[in-house]
């Protein structure tokens, strides 16, 4: 899932640390739901969790920090019984960190070396929660040694794998397993974008039959605002209405959020049956790769109260209507409701109509186009927000008040904007490949002698 929002205007798209998002695997009824529960109940403020509790379920939550302060962690489910495997590996591919839960009763089984095979092919780090400690059989050093034999080495058992005991019934060592989490997430180093465009996984989509197709998402950089367009595989959709992890609408949601996504619903009334049948092979020749026309409603009769209804479910739907009227009191609704419907005699003109209405509401692609990519020789000055240096144009070109990713070792650390750009103490508008230049650079992170910074420009397509 990308979006096609706008970057604020001068935002330096400097990155920022990002709340980890954190998967919980294991064999069944091995305590995966009920330790989410737990964590859920005593660290979310408003207990109405609604919207994703269903399937994959996903929500924040707020720790503290030892040492003071608060952090956020995002949590996602995924269900243990083998019949959900290919669920549990998109699960994975969702997550930074994964939590390992193992019976303290049963020990190691299929579904927790199935687990095991998903977390290790997506290379994530990952800790061992040995859950049920409050039960009499519970046998903590059995259940490390048959992970050890599935060369899974503990903490304290030949091995460097984090490992916690708890209970997800009682919540011992719960707040040690979520200090655990934040100490990985802290080594694994989590950066965000807030100013960019979103980027993420959908955990799942459906069509709802209140609010019409709906998707939940999980935003893993930039941010999602109403209004944004997604794009999704090959098809592409409004943010109508956005809600967070607790069904609340929000304007915008950033990094490492679950988000739930309404979109685009048709309505169509017609007068006989041979006409809609004419005009559902009209609408399909107007679909193309980035719109896909959903009909939520498609039947004979003047335009009522039901088919506005319909409608409201979502911001900006249509109404259509071909050889039919709408009655007075369905276009009182809709003027309140602010729902819009259109009448047509002939079908060309429908079409007409809502192709220019579907060439208007159809998104532009945001694109980072690479400019060129220079390497830092020298840091004369800085604050904490800008700094100037010194360094030569390896490739491409560097230009004045264009962003810049700061890179290290081979990895983004973060990013920048150019806000002066200096060649032979003259100020210039870029500077190309094999020459030297002085930059201030406006970013949060502190650049240094070897950085890589690679200068880009966003454009629509």
């Amino acid at each position: 899932m990308t979006a096609k929002g706008k970057t604020k205007a001068g935002a330096n798209q400097a990155g920022v640390t990002r709340p980890p998002v954190v998967v919980v695997m294991g064999h069944i009824d091995h305590g995966k739901s009920t330790l989410l529960d737990y964590i859920r109940q005593t660290k979310v403020v408003d207990s109405e969790i609604g919207g994703i509790t269903q399937r994959v379920s996903a929500y924040e939550v707020t720790c503290p920090r030892e040492g003071g302060g608060t952090a956020k962690i995002t949590f996602i489910d995924t269900p243990g019984h083998e019949a959900f495997s290919d669920m549990r590996r998109r699960g994975a591919s969702l997550a930074d960190i994964a939590i390992l839960i193992v019976s303290a009763e049963e020990g190691v089984k299929p579904q927790t070396i199935e687990a095991l095979k998903a977390i290790q092919e997506q290379g994530l780090p990952y800790l061992v929660a040995i859950n049920k400690i409050d039960r009499p059989n519970a046998n903590l050093d059995l259940v490390k040694q048959q992970l050890a034999e599935k060369e899974v080495l503990v903490e304290g058992y030949g091995g460097t794998i984090p490992w916690v005991a708890i209970s997800a019934k009682t919540g011992a060592g719960i707040e040690e397993l979520l200090e655990l989490l934040l100490l990985t997430a802290d080594l694994a180093e989590l950066v965000g974008h807030p100013e960019a465009p979103a980027s993420g996984l959908v955990l799942e989509a459906k069509l709802d039959p209140q609010t019409g197709n709906t998707a939940v998402l999980i935003i893993k950089d930039g941010c999602l605002r109403l209004g944004d367009y997604i794009v999704v595989g090959d098809t592409a959709s409004k943010v109508k209405a956005l809600k967070n992890f607790q069904n609340q609408a929000v304007k915008e949601l950033g990094p490492s959020s679950p988000a739930i996504v309404i979109g685009f619903p048709l309505v169509i009334k017609a007068d006989v049956t041979g006409s809609l049948a004419a005009l559902t092979h009209e609408l399909k020749k107007l679909e193309t790769e980035l719109v896909k026309l959903k009909v939520v409603e498609l039947g004979t009769g003047p335009i009522s109260e039901a088919d506005i209804k319909l409608g409201t479910t979502v911001a900006d739907s249509l109404v259509l209507g071909f050889s039919v009227k709408a009655t007075r009191a369905a276009e009182e609704l809709a003027e309140r409701e602010h729902v819009h419907i259109e009448t047509f005699d002939i079908i060309y003109k429908l079409s007409e109509w809502l192709a220019e209405e579907i060439k208007r509401r159809t998104p532009t692609q945001q694109v980072e186009i690479i400019l060129g990519e220079v390497k830092v020789l020298k840091i004369f000055s800085g604050t904490k927000a800008k700094q100037i240096l010194g360094g030569t144009v390896l490739s491409g070109k560097l230009v004045d008040d264009k962003a810049v990713k700061i890179m290290r070792r081979g990895s983004e650390i973060g990013r920048g904007q150019v806000g002066e750009l200096q060649q032979q103490k003259m100020r210039v508008k870029e500077v190309a490949t094999g020459n030297q230049f002085g930059a201030l650079i406006e970013a949060k992170i502190a650049i240094a002698v070897g950085d890589t910074l690679v200068a880009y420009d966003i454009v629509n397509q």
